[in-house]
């Protein structure tokens, strides 16, 4: 704005700041394009119209920038601009008036003499004739300018003649825009229409577009703007106040709850409402745009209540299901009971179907919301569907239910047959199965049909039924049939001890010298082989011609085994019929020896034994029938000789005669008859105390030693016990002259004896009470007849459950003390894993395996003579008396004992559905004993010779799995003594991993492995698993890193670790048994090393496996135990520690420990846990590293708080 610049212009458009000399209030000034620029030219006033509109339409004032000279001038006042505002402003947007006025400051610049007054009666007499002139809309005729305008006027000096008047005069015009300025000078004016801040932009924009979009200023309705802005928000309050209206919070509530009366009228009610309050502040604007924004509230209205509305469509279609189940549950009868509502089921669902369809028509009318278009067919129609569906699901299960009590009918009737005919197959074994399968078949079938009667079946549904009922009885003939083949070594070995050691009329043979052995091992041989043909494979009554020639060719094959034998023994003679089957076999063309299946014609699902699995069979039974036939010959050789024993009869007749006078003289003289009852008294407690049966039962070479070392020290033992017994007896009748004399005697005897010297002691003496086993308190539970141990730390973390291996106790496990547990023995390794178990503040249980001989846990075979439901129910009661039942359960075995805790979470499973299918919860001693009572002297009889059956197979390892687990008659279920599903779960449900050592079963043999042996079963949930296995155990060290790898294939984290030999070190005893000194240890490693044993060589490795020492096959081992007592004689007592018994020595463990072979493993037991204890998630080799324990003798039951190594992470 320099005027020595020239005239141009300084203001180009619309320009808007805040006025920064104006404090309060806040103030806007807009400053426009000057009119009449030359800029724009004389023909472009459009713009200098739409601004001087637009300031007009959003100011608060209007300043009038006015040359005073220009009053009373038509064009150089602007009249005829501000005269099209006027008119323009009334047409456009309609000010209401008195309503909000503008204020209109017109400010005459370049004041001249003439006075302000009449300045401003000019001026405002051409503002009338202007608002006079102006077309106004006929509602605004009556009103005046000023109804609508406030008239303001100023007048300001020349600026540049008065410059210090013009800038005093602008300071105070600027007052007058503040609040201080006085009431009748100032310019703010009240307003209850002022919009907030972020609001003005949008406002002075859709005004603006509104000016701008008009040509020639023909402007759209601005109405329609505030209109369409007004409504929105009057729709939005309606529609906010209608969802937090109480009434219909309330019903929208009841709707979700239940059905709500007159849901319908009610929901319509408060939308009629809503929509009055709507129309009542929406009338005053444009039509169009208030009807459409009604439309929209009525969507959004709709919106909000259908939810309700469909969810009382659903409460009626549920109650109206509701019923209808109700209904048709009342009409049907048991569907166990045959007959009973079954004719009517198809009549009564179509009833209560009309029913359940009228009564949700009925209250239909009160959901319904009126004026709506809500259709509620939909609801109708899924209602009819539900229904339909249930009447399908009804029937299904009416049908599946009587299916299966046809299935367990059959199967019982199968059960009850098959185990009887399977305990001693006749020959025609399989013509009678299968009648009763067919029988049985029939029985169900006819069950069911009278069961399903009524319910619309199908004539192909039927037949598909029956063919299941079949399958099922058929199903069970094969679990029996399987369980059978399993035992097969042990039936067959019971079939030829049967034929064997019986005659025809069922008496014990005596093996005369008559006997032709030779012919009954033929016979008995040939009766197990007919017994084991019939297990190999399922003979079916209608397989055809083709099946029939392959089973007798299977069969006749199975023959020529006993025929073979018979032949190459010269026994072939004794029977003619032998030959006739060998040549049937013969013809056939099938051979048994070379084959791996059975013949074409023979099912696989129907082989039970595949041929391989035969010859082994036949080859162990060959072997173990061979010791009785030997034991047979020498026992008829004994009786041949001693018939052959008797003089002839002439020196029988010599010995009389020439004997008589001393016969008579011993009879006649008492002292020769107490001399000789003396004699044969003494010589009978001499024999028992040496123990002879026994030490002949290992051998005859093993047992002539072991009574030659006991002769001495027994003879001498006798001799003082009966010296004191003759001395007290004379200090009790010191009279009698007999005694005198036989004091006598024993005295002259005992003076030649040297007096009983005490048992020798190790050097040292022995270590009763080690500090390292400082804390070990254990306690007996007594359960089932037997004794096991265990103890509690305080604030257990959990419990770990120990299953002993064969030839192993469970007292083992806790130290010798002569106080607390007199019996108890502690070997080294086990020893070593109860004190690593309370360390990490585990609860130790310490089981005992139900046969007393072996020692061994019994996994497979009968559930009457395995362990698994005694030690189901000894845990769970253990976990729930103790308080240990939310804690993790870790499940640690060896050998027999591993395999008994590998299968032990399956078998929880399955057996778990018996008891659940049964409708039991356990088995009380009452209900068992009841049970016992019911079962037949026959029962009783097999099941004893299952018992020995069993014991038989676990003395001559091999032991069997179950195989197929099958299931379990409900009839038989009390017999076996089961916890309740309840416990059983506790089990499944706290089990949190197993450690097996020295096991790794076959995947066939394990019963949690599909048939191909590499899926697990479905459902089956394992829990992580450590193989720990030893070098000289050449399968269990191939085959554990295979299993781990198998296992995490199938999802369960397993790993695995071997334990290797080394050697024995001079303190190898003493490192590992805390109850050996370093002495005594290297005084054992020395003789162990002497010429005369040399169990070990000279860099202290052991030569052979230390078990073997009763074997003759080894002659390195054999004996080496009664050598080592002939040199180191303290190792012959009854010590707890010094002692060689195979059970109970610390010196047989640890040599078994360095050997590798087959013994429990300590080192390893502290990774493992921790490794079990995060789910395996912990790195394996970091655990094995940081926690393997060498040095067993130093470790101590004293607690120590170890956190899970969970940063080792990786594997």
């Amino acid at each position: 704005m320099d005027a020595l610049s020239g005239r141009h212009q300084t203001t180009r458009g619309i320009w808007l700041a805040r006025a920064t000399k104006v404090a309060a209030p806040t103030t806007l000034v807009m400053d426009l394009e000057g009119s009449d620029g030359r800029e724009r030219g004389e023909d472009d006033t459009s713009f200098e119209r739409q601004s001087a509109l637009f300031a007009l339409a959003v100011a608060d004032i209007v300043l009038v920038n006015m040359w005073a000279k220009d009053i009373g001038r038509e064009t150089g006042a602007g009249k005829p601009l501000l005269k099209t505002i006027f008119q323009v402003n009334l047409k456009l947007f309609q000010p209401a008036p008195n309503r909000r006025r503008t204020v209109l400051l017109f400010v005459f610049r370049d004041r001249t003499k003439t006075p302000l007054e009449k300045l401003i009666e000019t001026w405002e007499a051409d503002l009338g004739r202007m608002w006079d002139a102006i077309a106004k809309p006929p509602q605004y005729e009556q009103y005046s300018l000023t109804d609508f305008f406030e008239l303001q006027y100023a007048a300001l000096s020349n600026f540049e003649d008065r410059q210090e008047e013009f800038l005093a005069e602008t300071v105070l015009l600027r007052r007058n825009f503040t609040d201080e300025a006085d009431e009748d000078e100032g310019f703010l004016r009240p307003s209850d229409e002022k919009l907030p801040g972020h609001a003005l932009a949008l406002s002075m924009g859709k005004v603006w577009e509104v000016v701008r979009e008009h040509k020639d200023l023909n402007l759209p309705a601005h109405r329609v703007m505030v209109a369409n802005i007004r409504c929105s928000e009057i729709m939005a309050d309606q529609l906010d106040a209608f969802k937090h209206d109480a009434a219909w919070t309330t019903l929208a509530e009841e709707a979700g709850q239940d059905l709500a009366t007159s849901f319908g009228q009610r929901a319509a009610d408060l939308m009629d409402s809503c929509l009055e309050g709507y129309d009542e502040e929406a009338h005053y604007f444009e039509r169009g745009v208030s009807e459409a924004k009604r439309e929209e509230l009525v969507e959004a209205l709709e919106a909000l209540v259908r939810p309700a509305f469909e969810s009382q469509l659903a409460l009626l279609r549920e109650l109206a299901l509701t019923v209808f189940k109700q209904q048709l549950a009342m009409g049907s009868g048991s569907p166990r009971s045959p007959g009973r509502g079954a004719a009517t089921f198809v009549e009564r669902a179509q009833r209560y179907t009309a029913e359940a369809l009228e009564q949700f028509d009925s209250q239909l009318g009160e959901v319904v919301v009126p004026d709506t278009d809500w259709e509620a067919g939909p609801a109708r129609e899924h209602l009819e569907r539900d229904i339909a569906g249930h009447i399908h699901a009804a029937r299904l299960e009416h049908v599946g239910e009587s299916l299966r009590a046809a299935q367990q009918a059959a199967s019982k009737e199968v059960t009850a047959a098959a185990m009887s005919l399977l305990e001693s197959p006749p020959e025609d074994l399989w013509p009678r199965l299968s009648k009763v399968v067919a029988k049985a078949a029939i029985k169900a079938s006819a069950q069911l049909d009278g069961a399903v009667e009524g319910y619309g079946l199908a004539e192909d549904e039927l037949e598909t039924t029956h063919a299941q009922v079949a399958a099922a009885a058929r199903q069970q003939l094969l679990v029996h049939a399987r369980e059978a083949a399993n035992t097969a070594l042990s039936r067959v070995k019971d079939r030829f001890s049967e034929v064997f050691q019986r005659d025809e009329q069922g008496m014990p043979r005596t093996w005369q010298p008559s006997v032709d052995i030779a012919a009954v091992t033929v016979a008995a041989r040939r009766a197990a082989a007919q017994l084991l043909a019939q297990l190999c494979y399922v003979r079916s009554s209608g397989g055809g011609a083709a099946a029939a020639a392959a089973a007798a060719a299977g069969e006749a094959a199975v023959l020529r085994l006993a025929d073979d034998v018979a032949g190459a023994s010269g026994a072939a003679a004794g029977s003619g019929r032998l030959g006739r089957s060998s040549s049937a076999g013969d013809a056939s063309g099938f051979d048994l020896q070379s084959a791996a299946e059975w013949p074409a014609g023979i099912g696989e699902e129907d082989v039970l034994l595949s041929p391989p699995q035969v010859r082994s069979i036949w080859r162990q039974f060959m072997s173990d029938s061979t010791f009785a036939v030997q034991q047979a010959l020498a026992t008829q050789e004994a009786n041949r000789a001693a018939q052959n024993r008797l003089p002839p009869l002439w020196a029988i007749v010599a010995m009389v005669v020439l004997g008589f006078n001393e016969f008579m003289a011993v009879l006649y003289n008492p002292l020769w008859l107490i001399f000789l009852l003396l004699l044969f008294l003494f010589g009978k407690t001499v024999y028992q105390e040496m123990d002879v049966e026994r030490e002949m039962q290992r051998g005859l070479l093993p047992g002539a030693i072991a009574l030659s070392s006991k002769f001495v020290p027994a003879l001498k033992k006798v001799t003082a016990q009966t010296i004191d017994s003759g001395r007290r007896f004379l200090q009790e009748a010191p009279e009698a002259a007999g005694a005198a004399l036989l004091l006598a005697g024993l005295s002259l005897a005992a003076a030649q004896v040297p007096p009983p010297q005490p048992p020798p002691q190790p050097p040292g003496g022995l270590v009763v009470f080690p500090p390292s086993n400082a804390g070990l308190m254990p306690r007996r539970l007594v359960g089932f007849g037997r004794t096991h141990y265990y103890q509690i730390p305080e604030r257990p973390v959990g419990t770990v459950v120990f299953f002993h291996g064969c030839a192993r106790l469970s007292s083992a496990f806790f130290p010798y003390n002569p106080k607390i547990c007199p019996e108890c023995i502690g070997l080294p390794e086990e020893l070593a894993l109860t004190k690593q178990a309370l360390r990490r503040g585990y609860a130790v249980l310490a089981l005992t395996a139900k046969n007393e001989r072996s020692q061994c846990w019994s996994s497979g075979g009968s559930w009457r003579t395995n362990d698994h439901s005694q030690a189901m129910t000894l845990i769970a009661n253990f976990l729930l008396d103790r308080k240990l039942d939310s804690k993790p359960l870790y499940l640690h075995g060896m050998s027999s004992g591993a395999t008994f805790a590998l299968k032990l979470p399956r078998e929880l499973q399955a057996r778990q559905g018996d008891v659940e299918r049964c409708g039991k919860g356990g088995v009380t001693a009452k209900s068992q004993k009841a049970s016992k009572k019911a079962r037949s002297r026959r029962d009783l009889l097999a099941e004893r010779l299952v018992e020995r059956r069993r014991v038989q197979e676990v003395e001559a390892g091999e032991e069997q799995g179950i195989g197929d687990l099958g299931g379990i008659s409900c009839k038989e279920l009390p017999l076996y003594r089961f916890p309740s599903p309840a416990k059983m779960q506790l089990i499944l449900r706290q089990l949190r991993g197993i450690i097996s050592t020295v096991s790794t079963p076959e995947p066939s043999n394990w019963n949690v492995f599909q048939e191909d042996n590499r899926n697990l079963v479905p459902g089956l949930d394992l829990p992580p698993i450590v193989f720990v296995a030893m070098s000289n155990d050449t399968y269990g060290a191939e085959q554990a890193p295979v299993h781990a790898v198998l296992l995490r294939r199938n999802g369960i984290p397993a790993t695995s670790v071997t334990a290797h030999s080394q050697p024995v070190t001079p303190t190898w005893f003493s490192d590992r048994s805390p109850s050996i000194t370093p002495t005594q240890s290297a005084l054992i490693v020395a003789a162990l090393k002497h010429p005369s044993i040399r169990m070990l060589n000279e860099d202290g490795w052991l030569e052979t496996d230390p078990k073997q020492y009763e074997l003759q096959a080894n002659p390195r081992a054999f004996g080496w135990t009664l050598k080592l007592q002939s040199l180191l004689p303290w190792l012959q007592n009854e010590s707890p520690v010094f002692n060689l018994d195979l059970r109970r020595s610390h010196i047989i463990d640890c040599l078994n420990a360095a050997y590798a072979k087959h013994e429990n493993v300590a080192a390893y037991f502290t990774a493992s846990i921790a490794w079990l204890e995060s789910q395996g998630t912990a790195d394996w080799d970091a655990l094995l590293r940081l926690s393997t324990v060498q040095h067993l003798a130093s470790l101590t039951a004293a607690r120590v708080d170890v956190p899970l190594l969970s940063p080792l992470r990786g594997k």
